[in-house]
């Protein structure tokens, strides 16, 4: 079961990096996506993840896209995309 959650919250931060890092999706859908993979992420154990993407939300409500762009780097590197 422990290793379902893993991969599905993997699967759910690479989609959350989708929509981050497409500049056609609104503020609101990317502060919304990088806000529902913040818990799950942070519930299994994937701390380093968590912080990544709750700063990614909080550039996204900032509408702040260099800070954003930061934050999608950081990502990529985390998620090794």
């Amino acid at each position: 079961m422990a290793k379902k959650l893993k991969k599905q919250s993997v699967a759910d931060a690479t989609d959350a990096l989708m929509a981050l890092s497409d500049p056609n999706t609104s503020w609101e859908k990317r502060r919304d996506a990088a806000h529902y993979t913040v818990g799950s992420t942070g519930i299994v154990g994937f701390n380093q993840l968590s912080v990544q993407l709750s700063n990614a939300e909080q550039a996204a409500k900032d509408s702040d896209q260099a800070t954003l762009d930061l934050c999608i780097i950081e990502l990529k590197k985390t998620l090794s995309i």
